[in-house]
């Protein structure tokens, strides 16, 4: 495959890996008939995070490993005007490649350059965690990845970061996701941060 990727088929996305880190490029395919829209997203994932928030996520195990630590869809962003590619028949299979790798190279390869380090996401997700975070994914997992990264990384304020993920987590869906949350504590009180930036 092109760029050193490898195609997981049963997860139809292209995954790169080096060193407890992979980076993804995947796509959705939408159906609206008689037109497909083909949406590509990029995502990356830190095996020692996904190790720690796995332990508290409730994911069904067949699905752990296709987790990403941090992500993007690329029309959330961007809009849908050109990262919705429309794929109407074969006729359209040569734009459509020509449109992805266009993305490719001028969206998902910076967006991989930019979380190189579990630094550079910890930057993204806990310099203003009251904020949100396109990159953190759903609220609460944001809330429980931000921790953990916080925790590896040395974080002076981590315990600050933790009070303001447990005050969101106390009023979204109704305090759903705060026990697990408590869970997720107890294993990071004996993490010390080691060389993983």
């Amino acid at each position: 495959m092109p760029y050193g990727f490898k195609l997981r088929k049963s997860k139809g996305h292209l995954v790169r890996r080096s060193n407890g880190r992979m980076e993804v490029f995947g796509l959705v395919i939408i159906d609206y008939p008689p037109t497909f829209f083909v949406r590509p997203w990029a995502g990356i994932r830190f095996a020692v995070v996904e190790k720690l928030f796995h332990l508290v996520s409730g994911f069904n195990p067949e699905y752990q490993d296709a987790t990403r630590t941090v992500g993007v869809d690329f029309w959330r962003i961007h809009g849908q005007m050109g990262f919705d590619i429309p794929l109407q028949n074969s006729a359209d299979i040569t734009s459509v490649t020509t449109r992805l790798q266009t993305i490719y190279h001028e969206y998902a390869e910076p967006f991989f350059a930019q979380f190189r380090t579990l630094a550079d996401v910890d930057f993204a997700l806990n310099c203003e965690p009251r904020q949100r975070c396109v990159y953190g994914g759903l609220p609460h997992n944001r809330c429980f990845r931000g921790t953990i990264i916080a925790k590896l990384v040395g974080r002076e304020n981590f315990n600050e970061i933790v009070a303001v993920y447990r005050t969101f987590l106390q009023t979204f869906n109704n305090g759903h996701f705060l026990p697990s949350f408590e869970m997720l504590l107890e294993p990071l009180r004996d993490i010390h941060p080691n060389g993983l930036l």
